[in-house]
């Protein structure tokens, strides 16, 4: 478990010398600071989630993707409903 509060917990599922694969569970909004080094591949795995980058939301739901570029210094993720969960993958 990399970090857990009362909006969010993160799992690491697994790493390698170019990618790294997080598991995301929301259970509260959540805005996600993007260092610029990596784009954040997210994929829906459980419940809707509203993923809001300068001024755009996206829904998602389970099995639907989107991409935010290295270049989103930050974005917010929330569930639509109780909770929800999805797959992060960025270049480690």
């Amino acid at each position: 478990l990399l970090s857990r509060n009362k909006s969010h917990s993160i799992r690491e599922l697994g790493k390698c010398e170019f990618f790294t694969v997080l598991r995301v569970k929301l259970t509260g909004s959540v805005t996600v600071k993007n260092d610029g080094r990596s784009f954040h591949a997210l994929f829906a795995e459980t419940g809707k989630i509203s993923v809001s980058a300068n001024r755009v939301t996206q829904r998602l739901s389970p099995g639907t993707s989107c991409l935010i570029p290295a270049g989103i210094e930050t974005y917010t993720l929330a569930p639509l409903g109780k909770e929800a969960s999805l797959i992060r993958i960025s270049i480690a």
